[in-house]
């Protein structure tokens, strides 16, 4: 590094130092740990050194390098990828990664605490918004990655505002697993009400102090392994405390002490992450002490009693995630992911949107719209083939409920449009497609009328103009009947034609009795970007769907 160089950087350390006490108590620990001449050594020279590595998704072996405090994370990661025949090996020594990483799949925990990465990487993003890890270099390192794992879903938006491309970015939320960790102390007697562990500030020391008046209270304090371990069985509970006033949920620390069986009160942060949480963990309101001493006081009482049946239990929606992206990349194939999950999906009810937790600004748009709070999400898988990844989240949902006790399945994609007469036309059209089994397929819109089209009946129900047609392509809002899911639940995902086989067109090959309503009874946002095709749906279907109506029109006319 050239001289003006370090002269700058040394200068903007300093001025850091005095305005920004959190990097400074950093600073001061990471010299205490490491000696004054390897952290300034550190600090002076280039923050990264990257080494050359094959990154190959046909690699069946991964490797993770990661910090002590998320090695519980790690050792999960290990664990659920075991589960699917993928090696991993795990070390918090970069020199050690170096070696193992050149041929295999590396994923880095919180890449910005190392200083020699691979030049292709997962980065697997740990960190809350408003951190001051969060700087230029970071986001820098993590454009520069293979692909980025996110955390938090309210993080997401923020990484795609500041450059991390969507193609490259993953949701994998830190959630309760069937994961424990091989319990190598022995219980020790509980000499304390409340454990709490992580770096203090000054709104947990606050928090703390007041817990301390009505609590018998142990503060840990960078320690990690067996040694943090021992010292939270000395508990009786684990509580958790946000380092910032709008945190996202440590869920890393969460895992670890379920992963040890011990019981967790922790502030909520009405985010996402919290639902993962709610039977295995108690929530107090974030800013409320009075809430917190109560739900503790109410833990105590309860200490004999356990989460560990509702922890086996729980759907791992991190090991669905996880895998979702495996599956993406061809790493496991579409059977392994169906045999995985398909048998205990959890199933809220039978109206479903299809939506990529990635594509932020479709579904807020989804949710603005008051009936879209009736849906629940299902999060779309992803293929580097776009239409490959519609067409595999449409057969898991068809295979989930055609063994699911509904007259009718309801799905809808997320750049949907419901108009403002929506709900009284859909419970005429309800009526009639559960009393009757002239049809399979009720489509909202269809955005292609063939030659080969034709009507087969038209008839008027409590003034909704219904047509039954022999085909139709379109799947914005479907309705489906359950002879209709075992067919389609049959989709080759193996054909890779576009031209034939995407999900809608094979519906319309392997169907014949399509129900469309005059006027057509949705819209498409005609200003959102296709998840499949990368272009805007003005450009790809608002004609196309403006003409199909049109056609329909003089279908019905020409047969009057």
């Amino acid at each position: 590094m050239r001289k003006y160089e370090i002269i700058q950087k040394t200068l903007r350390g300093v001025s850091t130092f005095f305005l920004n006490p959190v990097k400074a108590v950093k600073f001061v620990r990471k010299c205490q740990r490491n000696g004054i001449r390897d952290t300034l050594s550190h600090y002076l020279k280039n923050n990264l050194t990257s080494y050359e590595n094959e990154f190959n998704s046909k690699l069946r072996k991964f490797s993770i390098l990661t910090p002590l405090h998320s090695m519980p994370l790690a050792l999960m990661l290990k664990d659920s990828l075991y589960k699917v025949g993928l090696a991993c090996e795990v070390t918090s020594n970069e020199e050690e990664f170096a070696s193992i990483s050149k041929n295999t799949i590396p994923i880095v925990l919180a890449p910005q605490i190392f200083k020699k990465l691979p030049t292709q990487f997962i980065a697997f993003q740990l960190e809350q918004k408003e951190s001051s890890w969060f700087n230029s270099e970071y986001f820098d390192l993590l454009k520069n990655a293979t692909f980025v794992f996110e955390f938090a879903e309210n993080n997401l938006n923020y990484l795609l505002e500041r450059g991390i491309s969507f193609s490259r970015l993953y949701y994998l939320p830190i959630t309760p697993s069937n994961f424990l960790f091989s319990k190598s102390i022995h219980q020790v007697s509980c000499k304390y009400d409340l454990v709490f562990y992580g770096c203090l500030n000054e709104r947990r020391k606050k928090i703390l102090e007041e817990l301390k008046k009505h609590f018998s209270v142990l503060v840990v304090t960078d320690c990690f392994g067996e040694d943090l371990h021992k010292k939270l069985y000395s508990a009786k509970l684990v509580i958790n405390i946000h380092y910032y006033p709008n945190a996202e949920l440590e869920s890393t620390r969460l895992i670890e002490a379920l992963g040890l069986g011990l019981s967790v009160v922790s502030e909520d942060t009405q985010s996402k992450e919290d639902l993962f949480f709610k039977d295995v963990v108690t929530f107090a309101k974030k800013d409320d002490i009075g809430d917190l001493i109560t739900k503790i006081k109410e833990s105590l009482k309860n200490k004999d009693s356990t989460n560990s049946e509702s922890l086996v239990s729980q759907f791992s929606w991190f090991e669905f995630y996880l895998f979702r992206f495996l599956l993406s990349q061809d790493i496991i194939d579409f059977q392994c992911f169906m045999d995985k999950f398909i048998s205990n999906f959890p199933v809220e009810n039978n109206k479903i949107c299809l939506s990529l937790p990635e594509s932020v600004e479709r579904r807020q748009n989804f949710l603005r719209q008051p009936e879209g709070q009736s849906y629940s999400f299902f999060p779309g898988l992803r293929h580097s083939l776009g239409w490959v990844g519609c067409g595999m989240s449409y057969k898991f949902m068809y295979s989930l409920y055609k063994h699911q006790p509904y007259k009718l399945l309801h799905i809808c994609e997320d750049d949907v449009v419901f108009a403002s007469d929506f709900q009284v036309r859909l419970n005429i059209i309800e009526r009639y497609l559960s009393n009757n089994n002239n049809w399979q397929v009720y489509c909202g819109l269809i955005s292609d009328v063939n030659k080969s089209l034709k009507l087969k009946s038209h008839f008027l129900i409590d003034g909704e103009e219904l047509l039954l047609l022999n085909h139709a392509v379109g799947l914005v809002y479907t309705i489906y009947s359950p002879k209709a899911l075992d067919l389609l639940s049959r989709w080759d995902i193996s054909q890779l034609d576009v031209q034939k086989n995407t999900i809608d067109r094979y519906m319309e090959s392997n169907l014949s009795d399509f129900l469309v309503s005059i006027p057509f009874l949705v819209e498409q946002d005609p200003d959102l970007t296709s998840t499949l095709w990368k272009q805007e749906n003005s450009k790809i279907y608002s004609e196309a769907i403006q003409s199909a109506e049109k056609k329909l029109k003089g279908l019905v006319h020409s047969n009057v």
